[in-house]
């Protein structure tokens, strides 16, 4: 089940950002307040549980005027399954003690997919905690302190998030305005004049050259792999020999004039990043 809620505070502050968004077009030393609308989703076998769940986060996010998306899984299959479809969430709360696969195995199947999102056991017994991180878990939760505990998270979370969503490419024009997060960006490739950006929510064509959006992008995540490739590193999962496999399933070929250098940026970024599931071939 999902929910997108926005309250009357969370509206206002959305409307002031657009406006501010687009004064920031033709200012661009002004910056817009960056508004994260968090996808969450919660995996537990207990209704009691999962309702407890719910209404703390509407407090916290009503309390704090932040609009978002919830999305309840009374199993972890159910997830599983939306996964499949390439829906992917910031925040994954989940049980550890379910039937069927239990929390520690999903926590596996999520980072096989999304090494990006944040996950946080809730559980009864803390014995768990020493094989979660193995999945490299934000935090554990003891339900017999959920409420002050799971407030706490999701303060850090948020603000882990907010700085995430700071960072995007900006496209002005005279007749267009667009932010692509950078997080959303899977690669940009040169066709002819257009550079196209590859990304969760679809290609977005630009007229504009390879070169000059490098510069623009925070050049620690991005790299080139080919003349007309920019690859998101955060989105590489493995690397074989020339071959690099991304999260949305696309396989790209580097370029022999960038192999070395892109071996070598892909491992210190995934040093400074640890994330299991992925693996560098030569």
């Amino acid at each position: 089940m999902e929910y997108i809620l926005f309250n009357r505070i969370a509206l206002i502050r959305y409307v002031n950002y657009l406006v501010e968004s687009l004064k920031s077009c033709s200012q661009k030393e002004k910056k817009a307040e960056v508004i994260n609308m968090p996808r969450i989703a919660i995996v537990d076998d207990q209704e009691e549980y999962l309702e407890e769940i719910c209404n703390l986060i509407e407090k916290f996010y009503f309390k704090n005027g932040i609009p978002y998306v919830v999305n309840t899984f009374s199993n972890a299959q159910l997830l599983l399954y939306e996964m499949e479809e390439k829906l992917y969430f910031d925040i994954y709360l989940l049980d550890i003690e379910m039937p069927g696969i239990n929390g520690l195995s999903l926590a596996e199947k999520i980072r096989s997919m999304d090494d990006a999102g944040y996950i946080v056991f809730i559980t009864s017994h803390l014995k768990f905690l020493i094989n979660g991180y193995d999945y490299f878990a934000y935090q554990f939760i003891p339900k017999n302190n959920l409420k002050k505990k799971l407030i706490s998270t999701l303060e850090s979370l948020q603000k882990r998030l907010d700085i995430e969503e700071e960072k995007f490419y900006q496209i002005c024009t005279n007749h267009r305005y667009e932010k692509i997060l950078y997080k959303d960006i899977y690669y940009v490739y040169k066709d002819e004049k257009y550079a196209i950006f590859v990304t969760q929510n679809g290609n977005i064509p630009i007229r504009e050259t390879l070169k000059n959006i490098y510069k623009d992008l925070e050049q620690k995540e991005f790299i080139f792999i080919d003349r007309g490739y920019i690859v998101n590193v955060v989105h590489i999962m493995s690397l074989y020999k020339n071959t690099i496999y991304l999260r949305n399933s696309k396989n790209l070929k580097i370029s022999r004039t960038y192999t070395e250098e892109v071996k070598k940026r892909i491992h210190t970024y995934w040093k400074e990043h640890t994330t299991n599931g992925r693996d560098i071939h030569t």
